[in-house]
């Protein structure tokens, strides 16, 4: 699936192409754009030359194979077994499943979690929470001291 960002991008590189920009006065056109997605100068040129070629879509072409997205009922089952227990190697978790180690990581990463001495807990995403558990965490020592 084509993000809307890619599509943008692709856009504007068919459009450059139409108005017979170079590649080089494309790619620097985006990048000095603040609304568009940034690229590389690579993908820049690729498509600058698959537009000049006589391409016509910007859209992603169709692939063959699975596709990459994990069911969710494999990540509710994920959820569940780091419910029963967070110290669950993702290894364990992968053969009890009968699924890759990436899909584990997949599905992990995806509740954003990450392995803290040997059990599986949320990152921490804002900073006004770590400070919280910090200083939680500062006042107990201070208390068992």
């Amino acid at each position: 699936m084509t993000s809307k960002g890619d599509v943008e991008v692709r856009a504007i590189i068919k459009f450059c192409v139409g108005i017979e920009q170079t590649p080089t006065e494309t790619c620097k056109m985006i990048q000095a754009s603040s609304t568009t997605k940034k690229c590389c100068r690579s993908l820049v040129l690729r498509w600058h030359d698959m537009f000049r070629n006589g391409r016509e879509s910007i859209e992603d072409d169709k692939r063959c194979g699975r596709p990459s997205v994990v069911k969710t009922g494999v990540k509710d089952k994920v959820r569940e077994l780091i419910k029963e227990d967070r110290r669950r190697t993702v290894r364990k978790m992968s053969s009890e499943l009968g699924v890759s180690l990436s899909t584990v990581h997949d599905c992990l990463k995806e509740d954003n979690m990450s392995k803290v001495i040997a059990r599986w807990v949320p990152r921490l995403l804002k900073n006004d929470e770590r400070e919280r558990r910090l200083h939680c965490s500062r006042e107990f020592v201070r208390r068992v001291e």
